[in-house]
């Protein structure tokens, strides 16, 4: 918490992103969703903000895991769809600049298809794939606020 704060009053944003991202899975491994889903929110904020899509792409990831802990596996599976559409893009794996947040993704992935049937859970997960930037976001931010 303190960095958070030190990391705000700097207006380091670098650091600030991966805190942020880092701390929602932190909390959202504690099941404290609510928190993880302000964490997850604010970094998604600022990577837009700062143009950083590596970490937009963590945090839509970080929010569909809060949104398959909520019970919500449609939106859990339209966000992780749309975060491995974005590291796709980038040409990246996902995951690959934080290998110990993999366990979490896939923690968040195993959930959500464990409350739809297999068929369900691609074809949301397609739809999640084929959405913009700006669409992802978008659903993100109006199903955290």
């Amino acid at each position: 918490k303190e960095s958070l704060e030190i990391y705000r009053e700097l207006h380091y944003v670098g650091g600030l992103l991966s805190l942020l991202f880092e701390s929602g899975c932190m909390v959202q491994g504690q099941e404290d969703n609510e928190q993880a889903a302000t964490l997850f929110t604010e970094a998604l904020v600022l990577a837009q903000e700062a143009d950083d899509q590596n970490t937009l792409a963590h945090a839509l990831a970080g929010l569909g895991g809060v949104a398959g802990a909520r019970g919500r596996p449609e939106q859990a599976a339209l966000l992780l769809g749309a975060s491995e559409s974005i590291f796709n893009a980038l040409g990246v794996e996902i995951f690959s600049l934080s290998h110990h947040r993999l366990v979490d993704y896939n923690r968040w992935v195993a959930n959500t298809r464990s409350q739809l049937d297999e068929a369900a859970f691609k074809a949301v997960w397609a739809i999640g794939r084929s959405m913009t930037l700006e669409q992802a976001v978008a659903l993100a931010l109006v199903e955290n606020s």
